[in-house]
């Protein structure tokens, strides 16, 4: 679903989201635009591979900035689809379904 999140994104902004020249700086990308997670977002965080490294924080999410042009519903379905941690994100199912379908049908 993560991978849907990012075409989605990439479809609006007709250029790749999370443009990262190593592991780090695509972490960094990605933090950049989702905020920073950490144990009470993604419980468990701390304890991955990697989330030692010091990453430059970023206390919210910025995906609503960076897509002025989808609604909120859309706001909404891209935030689910690319939610960091794995435990938080929309099933398929439950995308298919999601209100910005039937807003953009609709419209």
């Amino acid at each position: 679903m993560w991978a849907v999140g990012c075409i989605m994104a990439e479809l609006f902004l007709e250029d790749a989201i999370f443009k990262g020249d190593s592991e780090i700086d695509q972490l960094q990308k990605i933090f950049g635009i989702l905020g920073t997670p950490d144990d009470i977002v993604w419980p468990g965080f701390s304890s991955l591979p990697g989330s030692r490294f010091k990453f430059v924080e970023q206390p919210f999410n910025m995906l609503s900035m960076n897509f002025t042009i989808i609604s909120g519903l859309g706001i909404d379905l891209l935030n689910k689809l690319l939610a960091c941690n794995p435990e938080e994100r929309i099933t398929a199912k439950d995308a298919i379904n999601h209100p910005w379908f039937h807003e953009t049908i609709l419209d």
